[in-house]
């Protein structure tokens, strides 16, 4: 891309801003009374980010060095064993 600006400048030039946006469409008949739109919105996605947030997953602490050590001399240990199987087929 050339002119990411000259791409937003299209993008907002082709918006249509003389009716209600889609927020405000999606939104207007489940407003309460003295409500405003953006209120409305918040009230209406709340439910979804306390479930989203009760199910998110929990990373694990960080491995100790013990770990990490245990794992190299794996890691280590595999692909020697690999590296000396191709050596020994290239013979």
């Amino acid at each position: 891309m050339t002119a990411p600006l000259r791409l937003v400048a299209y993008l907002l030039a082709r918006l249509d801003w003389t009716g209600p946006s889609p927020n405000e469409r999606k939104t207007h008949d489940r407003q309460q009374r003295g409500e405003t739109v953006a209120d409305a919105a918040h009230r209406l996605t709340e439910p979804y980010h306390r479930v989203r947030a009760a199910h998110s997953t929990v990373q694990r602490p960080p491995a100790s060095d013990e770990h990490r050590r245990a794992m190299l001399e794996q890691l280590t240990a595999g692909l020697a064993a690999k590296k000396a199987a191709v050596a020994a087929r290239a013979r």
